[in-house]
Parts: structure tokens; C-alpha cells; sequence
């Protein structure tokens, strides 16, 4: 029997956290391991999942990196087939989101695996259409091949609920560090251009959306566009992004005039605000750092890493 084990790094995970743990307790099938890395949180975040069974590593907040602290979790969980990541502000959709997560593992060329990621209740029309464009409720074997059809989506990867062969994830030296963002899709361009295969499972599901407001998504986008301009490599292997997001953008807008269109303005007015951010982000480096930090989402990475990306070791 494969040894399975969890992780999720947190920081105040909130109101909603012991409903994440007790939906895990809850699962039909048992974890080897379960592990929170904790960088600073002054709730009651580490205490909920001491009383839920976890291991607890502390660390300072200046240390969380997405990359290089999931790295630490995979060491710590090293003697595991497989490591289940998570985010906190995920919800189980039922007992079985963690089995069928891990479920396509029985082929051995498939390095990761993610799950459907449904809208939360209060989700806004545009979060809710987020989820249903990127998380479509038909299931997608990924490879090298698909690169030609898929373009830039065929290394598409999301940390908030997927799983990795533990040997493949060591293979490959484990996430980046030091990246701003998507540690997920540089790891799996690396698996897809390796000859390895990457499975979305549409069975496998969590609640998990984001309604953010015009200024978040800028901030959001801004990063999205420094990490694209600091992984150059990946869009020189899988094709620019630019194509999936006017498919998306036409996308949201059908949505909206066809669902909910009082939010047709808002729809407009976030593509224009997100284009703006991202075309900034890919020229991140012209700006002065203090600048760089009130644009971005990610005021951690830039206090730690005061020089351009480009450079970072």
C-alpha cells in the first residue's frame, strides 16, 4: 500500500479552518503523514491542527517562500509515495476528494495530479466563472504531445489542491525557490518536457474561489506578468499566454451578458485593469523596488529579494 502524506502551509488559516481538517479526518482512506508549516500565524491555526493529528513545523514569516517551504514539507514527508498539497482556505467537496485526487497514480508516467476547484458560495459571477473556465468538469490527461493543441494551458497546475509522485517531485529537484509565483507550473513544465504526464481529475473536488476586488486582481496580475517575464523559458517551450487569455476574457464576457449582466462593467474593467497589470509586471524591472512593492500582491518576495529576478540564483 502506497504511503500518502499532507501538507499545508498556513498563516491565520481562519474561521474555516477546523471545517478543512474535519473534512480530512472524514476522508475514506488513511494518511501517513500530516503536516502544517506555520510562518507566524497569532490564531489559534496551530493549536486546531495539533488537536487534529498534524505535525507542526514554525518557521518566520520572512522565511515562507511558495517553492522553498513546500521543499521543506517534502522533505519532511520524504518517506512518502505520494504528497497531497493543499492551501488553507480550501473545503473537501466530500469524503472522496482526497482518494481520486490520488487515484491516477496507478499510472506510473504521471508525476502530479489536480482536482476541480468549485466556486465557494459567496463567490461573485466572475470568481464563479474563474473556476469554470479553468476547472471544466471534464477530466484531461496532459504531455509533451498536447503542447502543439494546449499551448501554455498543457503546464497549467494549481498548488491549492494536487498531489505529486514523491520520486518524480525529487527527480526533478523539488519546486523552484525563490519564485514569485506558479511553482506549481514551472515544476510541471518541467515533468511535461521530461516525458512525464500530468492528470486533471474533474472527480477529485474542493471549494476554493477568490472574489477580489479591481485593486487585488491588479496586484495579482501584476506577479502574474513578473512571472512570465522571469520564467521566459516556459513560454519559449509551450507558446505565449497572451492567446488563453483573450479566450478567456471573451469567455467572462459571455458569461456575464448571459448570467449576470449588471456585471458586464465589471467584467470590462477588470480585463482592461488586468492587461495593464500584466504588461507592467513583464517590465517589472524598469521601476524603482519601493515602486515594484506597491504593485504587487507579494510585498514579501521583493523585501527578501531586492535585486531583478532575473539574476536571483
Amino acid at each position: 500500500m502506497q504511503k500518502i502524506g499532507l501538507f499545508i502551509p498556513t498563516l491565520n488559516a481562519g474561521e474555516n479552518w477546523h471545517i478543512l481538517l474535519q473534512g480530512i479526518v472524514n476522508q475514506d482512506f488513511l494518511l501517513h503523514k500530516k503536516l502544517i508549516i506555520d510562518s507566524g500565524s497569532t490564531d489559534k491555526t496551530t493549536e486546531i491542527a495539533e488537536d487534529f493529528g498534524f505535525e507542526i513545523i514554525n518557521i518566520n514569516p520572512t522565511d515562507f517562500d511558495h517553492g522553498g517551504t513546500r521543499n521543506l514539507a517534502s522533505d519532511h514527508l520524504s518517506d512518502c509515495d505520494i504528497i497531497i498539497y493543499l492551501t488553507q482556505d480550501v473545503l473537501l467537496f466530500d469524503s472522496t476528494s482526497l482518494k481520486n485526487l490520488v487515484m491516477p497514480f496507478d499510472d506510473e508516467k504521471i508525476a502530479c495530479t489536480y482536482g476541480r476547484q468549485l466556486p465557494h458560495e459567496t463567490a461573485n459571477p466572475l470568481a464563479i466563472h474563474a473556476r469554470s473556465f479553468n476547472y471544466p468538469a471534464k477530466s484531461l490527461l496532459k504531455s509533451k504531445q498536447d503542447i502543439t493543441t494546449q499551448g501554455f494551458k498543457t503546464c497549467f497546475m494549481s498548488n491549492s489542491f494536487a498531489a505529486y509522485r514523491t520520486k518524480d517531485l525529487f527527480n526533478e529537484k523539488g519546486f523552484p525557490n525563490n519564485s514569485i509565483f506558479g511553482e506549481d507550473a514551472i515544476l510541471a513544465s518541467k515533468f511535461i518536457l521530461n516525458g512525464k504526464k500530468i492528470y486533471y481529475n474533474s472527480d477529485a473536488k474542493v471549494f476554493h474561489s477568490h472574489s477580489y476586488s479591481v485593486k487585488q486582481e491588479f496586484k495579482r496580475y501584476f506577479d502574474i506578468g513578473v512571472f512570465h517575464q522571469s520564467n521566459s523559458w516556459i513560454r519559449e517551450k509551450f507558446g505565449s499566454p497572451k492567446g488563453e487569455g483573450l479566450k478567456y476574457a471573451k469567455s467572462e464576457l459571455s458569461y456575464t451578458l448571459k448570467t449576470a449582466p449588471l456585471w458586464i462593467f465589471r467584467s470590462i474593467l477588470s480585463t482592461i485593469v488586468k492587461l495593464l497589470a500584466y504588461q507592467l509586471g513583464t517590465i517589472y524591472y524598469i521601476f524603482p523596488l519601493f515602486l515594484i512593492k506597491k504593485l504587487s500582491m507579494n510585498k514579501l518576495f521583493w523585501i527578501k529579494h531586492a535585486k531583478p529576478i532575473s539574476i536571483l540564483e
